[in-house]
């Protein structure tokens, strides 16, 4: 009789190591990731492109605009509030396109946002055929500077509202790795803050102030005609029990979140605070 029960015993073990085993195996199947689809790749290409094309034209035009202002007689500080203006306007409408995304439909804001900004990237290197005044006149060229300012502030909301669309269309075509996603993007945003400067100032020198402009609006331009053929229809609906209960300024009064914002604050200005005036003090000391 023990020997039966020790059979037992032994076979009740076995069938609990089994089903264990089974189970582990299921489970490591479950956490199996299935590789990305033909549509989420295109959508990250487009996304990754986006973002990259929205931040660069911060940093853009440093190497050589404060040149060419001098040329309208328009000092350094003015010239940092031409930089600057870029970024502000990004300041403002970020959360404003995040709010009115789902009305427009995600696609709708990327290529509206492309094709401005395209098309007012092209017009700032226009700039370049305004006449410049006379050496003896030390007045500022008014209709240089109004001019600028506005272009950037147009370049602005159209990088703003795709740029929106971009973090959009990450988090939304890829629910399960939202966190890498977004990690991406900001790569992306990093990389087009990086390549500004050597890119502008490697255009500038191969063909000047439209070369630079001109060029990087082209590629825009393009990504909006392949963001057009290569998206899919419009999918990002807001359902009622998804909207957030939280209020604008309640997001921006939690204390982990204001802490990211004030430090993310910062490192941007280290990052671009020398925009305006680096060019001319280097060109002094040379």
């Amino acid at each position: 009789m023990y020997l039966r029960k020790m059979e037992k015993d032994n076979s009740c073990n076995t069938s609990l190591a089994e089903n264990g085993a089974s189970h582990k195996s299921f489970s490591d199947e479950e956490r199996k990731k299935k590789p990305f689809t033909k549509e989420q790749k295109l959508i990250f290409f487009v996304a990754f492109l986006s973002d990259l094309f929205a931040f660069s034209p911060i940093s853009l035009p440093a190497p050589f605009l404060p040149v060419v202002d001098e040329k309208h007689n328009i000092s350094s500080d003015i010239t940092g509030w031409i930089l600057g203006i870029y970024s502000l306007v990004q300041l403002i409408m970020f959360p404003v396109f995040g709010k009115l995304i789902h009305r427009f439909g995600v696609r709708r804001t990327l290529l509206i946002g492309q094709i401005t900004c395209g098309i007012f990237l092209i017009a700032f290197g226009l700039l370049e055929y305004l006449p410049v005044p006379d050496p003896t006149d030390k007045s500022i060229d008014v209709t240089y500077l109004v001019l600028a300012i506005v272009m950037r502030i147009l370049q602005a909301l159209g990088a703003s509202a795709f740029a929106t669309a971009a973090m959009t269309l990450l988090t939304s075509a890829f629910p399960d790795d939202t966190i890498v996603m977004l990690g991406y993007g900001e790569v992306a945003t990093g990389l087009g803050l990086t390549i500004g400067p050597a890119l502008g100032s490697l255009l500038y020198k191969l063909g000047g102030f439209m070369m630079v402009f001109g060029g990087i609006g082209g590629l825009i331009l393009l990504i909006f005609v392949i963001s057009f053929f290569i998206l899919p229809a419009d999918n990002y609906t807001k359902k009622e029990d998804e909207k957030s209960n939280w209020t604008l300024k309640e997001i921006l009064t939690h204390p982990n979140i204001s802490l990211s914002v004030i430090l993310i604050a910062f490192f941007g200005m280290l990052c671009t605070m020398n925009n305006p005036i680096l060019e001319p003090e280097l060109r002094a000391k040379v």
